[in-house]
């Protein structure tokens, strides 16, 4: 690995040193963090290998450091300084982190980032300033028994009123006695009809249409087999209905009423509320100190490089740190956001005594749990099913006896510090597979190109190298890392604990 790290490094330089900068001279590297043109070519030499997802985070990485390597040069540049490139380049691509969760580069130390809600309101709910449904809403007790009951927010306030009205209220007002704020915007929509009048003995049913100014007249056979005469108006605006009998025989008056939306003022509202966040810095280190002739003697007698180890092992470790503040960040979110428990299930390895086709074909049972998980990320965020799990890649080997399973991974001859990646059930679900992830649990995870959508953040900021070189004989190499990270929606996420009842060798407990 460390020839790898040391190849990477000297094509870079390479490429560089086409445009006249020789990395190997200190001044060269302080006239290329100035000339952005420069820098640019080392930068796309070095993100040669990165996938083209993360190449821009690394690019914007890339760009932060050299801000930061211009300032110190105008005070007192630090030869040792020039690894910072390498040492991001062989950091950030083994973060598990930036496949995992949505990975934001920022360029402050101090950030705020902001995130859009929505609620609703309808008409009596805005009216009283409460919007009780976030943004998106599925009415999951619509069904009550076996009664239906709506609660559709976009469908509009419309008021649908079978009211029997009695004769002392020869004038009605429908908006008052319906509960509305009066409004120019609230009239009574030209739908409005008589469905049916009451006398002293029982209802008649008689369908009255008015006119298009609201008047209405109709002659109606009562159950003693006289006629009346019922007239009146509805004025659509103020939403007034008056009324008279003729004869003083039509005691009560059904109709059917619609509120009008002509102007928009009675809808369903949606209030936007904006969620500030401040994402905090966080800062690691970690410091190498070795001696003047010890990198003299190894690079003479074994041809190694000390500043390539260093790239190596300190950058190496910085990454597995972080990865596992997250991943441990990301399971302890399930277990204090699921209450219900629903985020949460559990696949046995070991056949039960009933199956007969032994363990090969149990695993693909491993896919039911795991589908339900990803449902119930869908039922509690509203948004999309989970799209990417991350296991252990003891348990991870599960998936390997899956017919469509397929590797995407970067595997290399000397082996690999990071991930790997797979995926099943044709590309439904990104299976990322790291030690990082404790044995026995599955993290599965909505993950969205959409910033506002995201579960998780991580937000890096910069490395620095701070070296007081040379103490004496004693160079010190001290790397830094600042970045910030935020849990956003913990409902995204659900968790499968894998076990082995059968002490199957896989966890070590024998055959």
């Amino acid at each position: 690995m460390a020839n790898e790290t040391l190849n990477f490094l000297t094509e870079s330089a390479t490429a560089v040193k086409k445009a006249g900068i020789d990395l190997n001279n200190p001044l060269d590297f302080v006239k290329m963090i100035r000339n952005k043109s420069a820098w640019d070519v080392y930068a796309t030499s070095l993100a040669e290998g990165i996938d083209e997802v993360s190449k821009p985070d690394f690019n914007t990485l890339m760009e932060t450091a050299r801000i930061q390597l211009m300032e110190n040069s105008m005070y007192n540049f630090n030869p040792y300084e020039t690894l910072i490139p390498g040492i991001l380049r062989k950091f950030f691509p083994k973060l598990i982190a930036k496949a995992l969760v949505n990975v934001e580069p920022i360029d402050k130390p101090d950030v705020m980032k902001t995130f859009v809600h929505a609620r609703f309101g309808n008409y009596s709910d805005s009216a009283a300033g409460n919007y009780p449904y976030e943004f998106p809403y599925v009415n999951d007790n619509r069904w009550d028994g076996e009664a239906l009951t709506k609660n559709d927010l976009t469908l509009g306030p419309t008021v649908g009123m079978n009211l029997a009205v009695s004769t002392e209220l020869k004038s009605y007002d429908i908006i008052d006695a319906a509960g509305l704020q009066r409004s120019q915007a609230i009239s009574i929509d030209k739908s409005f009809l008589i469905t049916g009048v009451e006398d002293s003995t029982s209802a008649i049913a008689w369908v009255v249409y008015p006119d298009v100014d609201g008047n209405f007249f109709a002659e109606i056979t009562l159950n003693d087999g006289t006629t009346d005469r019922l007239t009146g108006h509805i004025d659509y605006l103020n939403g007034i209905l008056n009324w008279e009998s003729v004869a003083g025989n039509i005691d009560k008056v059904a109709f059917n009423a619609t509120v009008s939306l002509e102007e928009n003022k009675i809808n369903s509202k949606i209030m936007f509320t904006t969620e500030k966040l401040r994402f905090e810095m966080r800062m690691r280190q970690i410091q190498g100190q070795w001696t003047i002739p010890m990198e003299q003697d190894l690079r003479a007698l074994y041809s190694l490089n000390v500043q390539s180890e260093l790239i190596n092992m300190m950058g190496e470790q910085m990454a597995i740190e972080i990865d596992q503040e997250m991943i441990d960040d990301i399971i302890n979110a399930v277990y204090s956001s699921d209450a219900t428990g629903r985020r949460q299930a559990t696949f046995d390895l070991n056949p039960p005594d009933s199956y007969v086709w032994g363990r090969t074909n149990w695993y693909n049972n491993i896919q039911i749990p795991l589908s339900a998980l990803s449902a119930e990320i869908y039922a509690a965020n509203l948004m999309d099913q989970g799209n990417i799990i991350a296991a252990n890649p003891v348990d991870a080997a599960v998936f390997e006896s899956f017919q469509d399973f397929k590797f995407e991974g970067t595997g290399t001859p000397g082996g690999r510090i990071g991930y790997g990646t797979y995926s099943i059930q044709g590309g439904r679900w990104t299976i990322l597979t790291s030690t990082l992830v404790p044995r026995g649990k599955m993290i599965q995870m909505y993950k969205s190109d959409d910033a506002q959508r995201a579960t998780y953040v991580y937000s890096p900021y910069q490395m620095s190298i701070l070296s007081p070189f040379p103490i004496a004989n004693n160079p010190n190499l001290t790397i830094m890392s600042r970045y910030a990270k935020r849990m956003i929606r913990p409902e995204s996420i659900a968790l499968l604990s894998v076990t082995d009842s059968g002490q199957f060798h896989v966890y070590g407990h024998g055959a």
